[in-house]
C-alpha cells in the first residue's frame, strides 16, 4: 500500500494508511512518499500534512529549504512570489515600508542615486530630475535656483530659449545683444 499525499513510511510492507506517519511542517509528501521532501528556496509548508510545498506570496521571501514559515520582504527592496530574497530597488527608486511587491519611483523634483534605498531627495540647487531618473547638472543659460527644478521648469537666463520645455538644448537668441529682445525662453 503506498502512502497517501501528506504521508509518508519507510517501513517495508506497509498494508494500510495506518503505518504512514503524518509528513511535518517544512517538508512535504507526495503521494507514495518514503520520507519526508525538503520544500526548496521560495517555497514553504506550514503545517503537518502537507502534500505540496506554498510559494512565498508577493512581498515574502524564504531563502533557505525547508522552511515553515517566509520572511516580509525588507524595505528598500521588494519580493516578488516566490522569491528567495528581496530585489533590491533600483537608482532612482524606493520602497519605504516591508512587503512591497515593487519599489516606488522617485517623483520629479527628486533623486536617488543609491540601490536599496527607503526615500528620495530633493534635487537640490543646481540640477533637475525627472521621475525616475538620476540628477542631472543645469546646462548653461539656465539659473537653476529652486532645489525640486525639473526639466519643465528649467529657469532661462534672460537673452536664452529652448524649443520646447522637454528639452535641455539651451540656445542663445538671436538678439540677446540687444536689451529689447523679443526672445523669450
Amino acid at each position: 500500500t503506498l502512502c497517501a499525499a501528506g504521508s509518508f513510511g519507510n517501513a517495508t510492507g506497509l498494508r494500510s494508511q495506518e503505518g504512514c506517519l503524518p509528513c511535518p511542517p517544512g517538508p512535504h509528501c507526495f503521494m507514495g512518499s518514503t520520507a519526508p521532501a525538503i520544500c526548496a528556496a521560495g517555497t514553504f509548508s506550514g503545517a503537518t500534512g502537507a502534500a505540496d510545498c506554498s510559494l512565498c506570496s508577493v512581498g515574502t521571501y524564504q531563502g533557505a529549504k525547508g522552511q515553515t514559515a517566509c520572511d516580509v520582504c525588507t524595505a528598500g527592496g521588494y519580493c516578488e512570489a516566490g522569491s528567495v530574497a528581496p530585489t533590491l530597488c533600483a537608482a532612482g527608486s524606493y520602497s519605504n515600508v516591508e512587503g512591497l511587491d515593487e519599489c516606488f519611483e522617485c517623483e520629479a523634483g527628486t533623486f536617488q542615486s543609491a540601490v536599496a534605498a527607503t526615500g528620495c531627495e530633493l534635487c537640490g540647487v543646481g540640477g533637475y530630475c525627472e521621475a525616475g531618473r538620476p540628477r542631472a547638472l543645469c546646462p548653461a543659460g539656465t539659473d537653476c535656483v529652486d532645489a525640486n527644478t525639473t526639466l519643465a521648469t528649467l529657469p532661462l537666463e534672460a537673452g536664452q530659449f529652448r524649443i520646447s520645455s522637454d528639452s535641455d538644448d539651451i540656445r542663445r537668441c538671436p538678439d540677446a545683444a540687444y536689451n529689447n529682445s523679443a526672445c523669450a525662453g
